[in-house]
């Protein structure tokens, strides 16, 4: 099988996984043109903290299913930018959650999902995040030949969906005093 990774320019720690699976792996973290896409005649699509939107016409050239986004939030909270981040101001669940995606930021139809949680006291934002990225992969490590071979049904988010920009931060950078080493508690919940 051949896939077409996308992620941020970083090594991203899913194409050795994919490699393990026999797949043939195109990885780039630029903007996508569909003629481009045609081209590289790749059978899947997995996304990982990919800076980009998919556009339509490159999702049209994918059968449901085959183009799949990691994203470390348990959606439909926190879709978009900095989904740790907003977890912790706005007192949202946490978690992780691999999905279809659609047209939408975030709004596509859940293929595997896990809450996680976290002791506030003991926490910050890059441990936190770490936590999250090391879940996801696990993740997708567990259901990998599932996820390739289209065997999971996929499922209707449900709930109240929040979503962020990356300039809706900036309102929140102040609080950030050590970056992400900033302790959780010192952000719990200073959205509200």
């Amino acid at each position: 099988m051949k896939v077409l990774l996308l992620g941020n320019g970083k090594d991203n720690p899913l194409k050795n996984l994919l490699l393990k699976h026999n797949c043939e792996v195109i990885e780039t973290s630029l903007p996508l043109l569909s003629e481009n896409v045609k081209k590289m005649k790749v059978d899947f699509l997995v996304s990982y903290c990919y800076q980009h939107i998919i556009k339509r016409d490159v999702l049209a050239l994918f059968d449901k299913g085959k183009a799949i986004n990691l994203h470390i939030s348990l959606l439909p909270y926190n879709r978009g930018s900095y989904p740790n981040l907003w977890s912790f101001l706005e007192k949202t669940p946490s978690g992780v959650s691999i999905y279809c995606i659609d047209e939408g930021i975030d709004t596509g139809d859940v293929l595997y999902q896990e809450e996680m949680f976290f002791d506030i006291e003991n926490e910050t934002l890059a441990s936190s995040h770490d936590k999250l990225s090391k879940r996801i992969i696990d993740l997708f490590e567990a259901n990998i030949d599932d996820i390739l071979n289209c065997r999971v049904k996929p499922a209707k988010q449900l709930g109240t969906s929040t979503s962020h920009k990356v300039k809706d931060r900036e309102n929140y950078n102040c609080l950030l005093t050590k970056g992400w080493d900033t302790p959780v508690k010192d952000i719990w919940g200073k959205a509200l």
